[in-house]
C-alpha cells in the first residue's frame, strides 16, 4: 500500500520513528500473506511429497487390482478450514491445453457422434500425490485405455489439482468406460486423483465448476443436468468427496454462479509454456 506523502519538517524525532516502524510491520505483513498464499498454492519448497507411478485410471471394477500402495505422506497444511467449504468460485483464466500439449496420440479407429444431454463428473481413482506428473499421467491413461481396445482416451476433458484443464476425447462422439452404463449422450469431466482417499482441493473444485458452466450453456443442458458416475453406474467413482458436492447440488450451484465462461483452447509455443510451468510445479 501507498502511504500519503508527509512533511517531516513538521514532525518530532519520535512521531517520524512511529511512522518508520508502521512501515516496516505493513511490509513484513505483507510478505508473510504472500508466502501463506504460496503454501495454501503448493509452491512452499520446504513441504514433502510422496510420490507413485500406479497407473489403475479407470480398471475394470469388477478385477480385483494385484498391487496396493502404502498410503502416500502429505505435507502439513496450515489451512484451518476444509478446501471445498468456500461458497464462491474464485476467477481465475478459463483455459483448456489442446491434446498435442500433453502428447495425445491420434484415435484408433472412428466412433459415431452423440447429441450431448448431460454432464458426468468422474475422477481417474489414484492419489494424486504430485501435480507435476499430471501431463504425463494423461498420456498414460489413454495408453491405458487404448491398450483396452478403445478408441480413444475415454474422458471429453481432464482437470489437475491446481485446476489446469486438458483437452480430452472429442465430445462429439461419446466416451468410453469399464462400468455398466451407456455413456452415450453423456459429456465426461474427469478430475485427477482418488477422491475416495483425498479432499479435493479448492482450484479442482473451481475449474470443475467453471468447465461444468461452459459446457452446460454450449450444449445447452442445465445444471441440474450434472450427475455423479455413482448415480448410473456400480462403481465407487468419482469418490466421495466429489459425489458429496454433486448430489447436494454445491456443483450445480458453483457452475451456475460462474455464469457465461469463454473456455479458451491454446495450443503451439503459449500451451507448450504452460505444460513446462506444470512439469516445474509454478502452475
Amino acid at each position: 500500500m501507498e502511504w500519503p506523502p508527509v512533511r517531516s519538517n513538521l514532525l518530532d524525532p519520535d512521531r517520524r520513528r512511529i511512522l518508520r516502524l508502521a512501515a516496516l510491520g505493513a511490509a513484513t505483513l505483507s510478505g508473510g500473506a504472500y508466502l501463506l498464499v504460496d503454501r495454501l498454492r503448493g509452491n512452499d519448497p520446504g513441504a514433502r511429497v510422496a510420490s507413485t507411478d500406479r497407473d489403475t485410471t479407470t480398471a475394470p471394477r469388477r478385477s480385483t487390482p494385484t498391487q496396493t500402495d502404502a498410503p502416500a505422506s502429505q505435507p502439513e497444511v496450515t489451512n484451518t478450514e476444509p478446501p471445498t467449504t468456500a461458497t464462491t468460485v474464485e476467477a481465475s483464466e478459463a483455459v483448456m491445453l489442446c491434446r498435442e500439449a500433453w502428447g495425445a496420440a491420434p484415435p484408433t479407429r472412428s466412433v459415431p457422434p452423440h447429441e450431448i444431454t448431460g454432464l458426468m463428473v468422474h475422477h481417474t481413482a489414484v492419489v494424486l500425490d504430485d501435480n507435476r506428473k499430471s501431463p504425463d499421467r494423461i498420456r498414460g491413461h489413454q495408453r491405458y485405455h487404448q491398450s483396452h481396445d478403445f478408441a480413444d482416451i475415454a474422458y471429453h476433458v481432464f482437470i489437475d489439482a491446481n485446476g489446469n484443464v486438458y483437452e480430452g476425447r472429442d465430445p462429439a462422439v461419446p466416451g468410453e468406460t469399464f462400468t455398466d452404463y451407456d455413456p452415450t449422450g453423456w459429456f465426461l469431466v474427469v478430475c485427477e486423483g482418488n477422491f475416495d482417499e483425498q479432499p479435493l482441493p479448492q482450484p479442482q473444485r473451481d475449474a470443475l465448476a467453471r468447465v461444468l458452466a461452459w459446457a452446460s450453456a454450449r450444449y445447452g443442458v442445465t445444471a441440474e443436468a450434472i450427475a455423479s458416475h455413482r448415480q448410473h453406474a456400480h462403481t465407487r467413482c468419482p469418490g466421495d468427496a466429489i459425489h458429496a458436492l454433486v448430489v447436494d447440488g454445491t456443483i450445480a450451484r458453483l457452475a451456475r454462479d460462474a455464469g457465461r465462461v469463454d473456455l479458451q483452447e491454446i495450443c503451439g509455443p503459449e500451451a507448450d509454456e504452460r505444460i513446462a510451468a506444470i512439469r516445474s510445479g509454478t502452475l
